[in-house]
């Protein structure tokens, strides 16, 4: 202490090597540690003081984990500056402020002796689970990928797409409000329902029951098979939760209910939600994750526009999508008219044209290819020849 004379840690080190000895500990924490040095105005007296507590506790052989107070989150990565050069590891949490938002991240500075992962991650504070870290970086491990086919859930569709997409597949939809991308999804968990899939029907636009009826009116029951425990239903509200906390939900629910197939609508409530480095963390974390359980997962956004005339894919997701399936209302000679096309199936040949497709009381109908018709995908729809 500055004007005081050198602290003496000699009783405090004494105190804990008997404790330490009196019920067998194998580790040792120490909260907070500033608490210790509130006196010091020296930072050499106060890695002085830790070399010599350091020094005491080694021959315990315990794992000792010390934490510490920082004024801001960027500044210096310790108040006195000194503590990380004693300690054989540094790990620094962060609450931050981003865009209105709080997040809180983790990052290992310092691990002597070992090679780390370097950078921030996420993490949250679960009731039941304490502090869980989200690495939401594409997994390290490749996993076998599946062979196994499985239906969107419109046999057209799968027709277009060679006979369907592989059980590991991210299958992206996109298309205006009102082109059919909800009812898309729900053919698509309706197809794993029928081939004896567990599914996930996650909606941040809509409530369970809305949706549940809404299924109801193109012949599809959701009721039943919820009963039954094969399907769950979860509406969220993106604006009261973090990226973070909404992967946790979803591996919890997909390994608590033995999940193989999921669709999410949509993920443009999320994006609107989220900076854009997180959200695209996000998609990258869990297509990786799904990837790795082999979960069929059919994921819808919006495009602003009606007719066209914007990237049909986004470029958060399209990277991390193995099929991108685009809706789209097409202007022809003052009728409105919808087509459908498979603008991306990796690993597989498919359809390459623009087809018709029809909304009925039975779900989705595709119908024959646009022909005589060019410019659709700009929004500039136009006949360029006698049949259309």
């Amino acid at each position: 202490m500055s004007g005081m004379g050198r602290f003496d840690f000699g009783g405090l080190t004494a105190r804990i090597e008997r404790a330490v000895k009196e019920v067998g500990a194998e580790r040792l924490v120490l909260d907070p540690l500033d608490g210790l040095f509130v006196g010091f105005g020296d930072p050499s007296e106060v890695r002085r003081a830790l070399h010599g507590m350091s020094r005491a506790l080694r021959p315990l052989k315990v794992t000792t984990v010390l934490t510490a107070e920082r004024v801001e989150d960027y500044g210096p990565l310790t108040r006195f500056g000194v503590e990380e050069f004693v300690a054989d590891n540094l790990v620094v949490l962060r609450n931050a402020l981003s865009e209105e938002r709080r997040r809180r991240t983790l990052e290992v500075v310092k691990f002597r002796g070992y090679q780390h992962r370097k950078g921030e991650f996420p993490f949250i504070i679960d009731p039941l689970t304490g502090v869980e870290v989200v690495p939401f970086s594409a997994m390290e491990s490749e996993p076998e990928a599946a062979a196994e086919r499985v239906s969107l859930g419109a046999p057209e569709l799968d027709q277009m797409c060679g006979g369907g997409v592989f059980r590991d597949s991210v299958v992206l939809v996109t298309g205006a409000t009102g082109t059919g991308k909800t009812l898309l999804a729900a053919q698509f968990v309706q197809a794993g329902l029928n081939a004896g899939d567990r599914a996930l029907f996650l909606s941040f636009e809509e409530s369970t029951a809305q949706i549940v009826r809404n299924v109801s009116s193109w012949g599809m029951d959701f009721a039943t098979p919820m009963r039954a425990e094969r399907l769950r239903m979860v509406s969220r509200y993106p604006e009261r939760m973090g990226l973070e906390d909404l992967l946790v939900e979803i591996k919890r629910e997909v390994e608590h209910f033995q999940l193989t197939r999921i669709a999410i609508d949509s993920m443009t409530a999320l994006e609107h939600n989220a900076p854009p480095r997180a959200f695209r963390e996000f998609g990258v974390g869990l297509s990786g994750y799904l990837k790795r359980r082999g979960v069929a997962v059919l994921l819808t956004t919006t495009l602003e526009t009606l007719t066209g005339g914007e990237s049909a894919t986004g470029v958060a997701l399209s990277s991390v999508a193995d099929s991108i399936i685009t809706l789209r209302y097409v202007d022809v000679e003052g009728q409105l008219r919808r087509g459908i096309l498979v603008v991306k199936l990796r690993g597989q040949k498919h359809d390459r044209a623009i087809h018709e497709y029809d909304i009925t009381d039975r779900g989705i109908r595709i119908l024959e290819p646009f022909t005589g018709i060019g410019g659709i995908l700009s929004g500039r729809a136009s006949v360029i020849g006698d049949k259309v």
